[in-house]
């Protein structure tokens, strides 16, 4: 765990936390590697959720929909 100061306020979170918070960030600010790395997490994330258990590789759909999942937040 790591103290880290948001809206002036002092609070304890995982270095995990710490790694997502600072990659959301740097993607938003127009990281473009960030931002890759951004989506393909998050369309291997989608893809486990959907169906667990499923053998290892990218599916190009769950990257598409992670894609609009990100640009829809960060609009």
């Amino acid at each position: 765990m790591v103290e880290v100061r948001e809206n002036g306020r002092v609070r304890k979170i995982s270095k995990r936390q710490v790694i997502i918070k600072q990659m959301v960030n740097k993607a938003a600010a127009g990281n473009q590697r960030a931002t890759e790395l951004l989506l393909l997490k998050m369309a291997l994330l989608h893809r486990d959720w959907q169906e667990p258990g499923r053998p290892d590789g990218l599916d190009s759909e769950a990257l598409e929909q992670a894609k609009v999942m990100i640009r829809g937040s960060l609009n």
